[in-house]
Formats: structure tokens, C-alpha cells, sequence
């Protein structure tokens, strides 16, 4: 995904801000952590965020658009952001000599084939620590989204006008289908930029602890969202596993 709409992504979203209890979560299971790989980071919030909790942190971004939205933005703020090290490339060459004992994965699996996931999960092992600890997310069949049919953003730049619709669709597996189109206006004439389709996984308990256990890691706990207090029960639609790195 976003080879066609990427260089929207931070233009259109996420406006989503770190919460008290994300902070708090992430700040309990860092405890006594030194190094950091964030995932699929993204724009690098969760990443500046656990720089501030004290970790030296590697951001590791696959998207070649995302990855220079993410060093711009690093670049424009404080010392702390460029403090951290921005990874780029596919999983498959992810090899860096750095044995993160703290490894994030926010809102990446979920958009992972079973294939991918496994390559993904596969990079991870092999450039984190003995005994290190993975934060990992899904979503699963109860995920609201699929509701709401059509959502409609709209941004003003100048005098374009960049229009973002969103269809969502359930699927039979009750994974959740994702169609964006981006298009702008100027001046009377209209415009199209851009569209994605991708699919957001639906995930149980017992299938995200056998993944992964199949790829070398062993779940510790479980929550129904980044908060600290909120165990996870049958019937929440986020999954958020807590994981330990196994020896093979």
C-alpha cells in the first residue's frame, strides 16, 4: 500500500496523538530496554516516543514515500527526533547489527499478508536480542470500521481543494477492505491523484499467539488496547500481545 496515495498520508492523517495511556503502556514495558526498533514506523511518532522514554531507537520504514515524509519531519524537529536512526528498504534486507531488545509493531500486522507476515516477523528475530520484547497489534472481526460504508475528508492548500473518500467493506472472513481515492480541484477543474485498496486482517487470541509462536516468539500477555489497565476479552476489536524472543 501507498505507492499511489503515500505522499497524502501525512496530509490527510493520522491526527491521532499519543494518549496518557499509550504513554504509560509503552513506558511499563520499556522498563530496563536500551534499544528500540520501531517496525513500520511510519511518520515516527511511536518512535520519537520511546526516544523520550530514554531508548536509543532504529525507525525502520519500508514504504520509500513514508520514509521521506518520516526524515523530513525527523529532520525539521528537536535534537531528540534526530537522535533516531531511520532504517529504509523491503524486511527481506533488514540486517543491522543492532540487538533491540524492545522491538514495536503498531498497526503493521494488520495489513499483512500471511506470507509478508511471516517476513516481517522473520527481520524482526533476527535484529533484536536474546530474550528481547516485542509490541505487536491486530485488529479483528469486530473492528468497527466497516460500518460506517463511505468516510469524506477535505484539505484546503492554496487554492486546491485534495478530497480523500473512503469506502469500507466486510468481508466474508470478517477482515475489513479498504478503498481510498484521492482527487483535487483548482480553479473549476477537477482532478484525480490517486487510489489504494488494501485489507485490514481480522485476528483472534489464539491465531496471533500460534503465529507467534512459529516464528520465535512467546506471548506474555494480552490487551485490548495500548492501555495498561484494559486486559483483552473475547469480543474487543484490537488485540495488542505482549512477546518475549525465543532461542531457535
Amino acid at each position: 500500500m501507498y505507492e499511489q496515495t503515500g505522499r497524502y498520508y501525512a496530509f490527510f492523517g493520522p491526527h491521532a496523538t499519543i494518549t496518557p495511556k499509550e504513554h504509560k503502556f509503552l513506558a511499563y514495558w520499556t522498563k530496563g530496554k536500551r534499544c528500540a526498533l520501531d517496525f513500520g514506523a511510519g511518520l515516527c511518532g511511536s518512535a520519537l516516543l520511546l526516544a523520550g522514554l530514554g531508548l536509543e531507537v532504529y525507525a525502520f520504514e519500508p514504504s520509500p514515500l513514508l520514509a521521506a515524509l518520516a526524515m523530513d519531519r525527523l529532520n525539521r524537529e528537536s535534537d531528540l527526533a534526530r537522535s533516531i536512526t531511520l532504517l529504509e528498504g523491503p524486511p527481506e534486507a533488514l540486517a543491522e547489527p543492532i540487538q533491540a531488545d524492545f522491538i514495536l509493531m503498531r498497526s503493521v500486522l494488520m495489513l499483512l499478508s500471511s506470507d509478508k507476515r511471516e517476513t516481517a516477523l522473520e527481520a524482526v528475530w533476527r535484529n533484536s536480542a536474546p530474550g528481547a520484547r516485542l509490541v505487536i497489534d491486530v485488529r479483528t472481526s469486530t473492528l468497527p470500521w466497516a460500518e460506517q460504508g463511505i468516510a469524506h475528508e477535505e484539505r484546503h492548500l492554496g487554492r486546491t481543494l485534495y478530497r480523500r473518500d473512503t469506502r469500507y467493506t466486510r468481508e466474508a472472513d470478517g477482515s475489513t477492505r479498504v478503498h481510498w481515492t484521492v482527487e483535487g480541484e483548482r480553479l473549476g477543474r477537477q482532478f484525480h491523484l490517486g487510489q489504494e485498496d488494501f485489507t485490514v486482517q481480522a485476528d483472534t487470541a489464539g491465531g496471533l499467539t500460534e503465529l507467534l509462536a512459529n516464528n520465535g516468539f512467546e506471548l506474555e500477555q494480552m490487551f485490548a488496547a495500548y492501555d495498561i489497565d484494559r486486559s483483552y476479552v473475547e469480543g474487543d476489536s484490537m488485540l495488542v500481545a505482549v512477546a518475549r524472543r525465543k532461542p531457535r
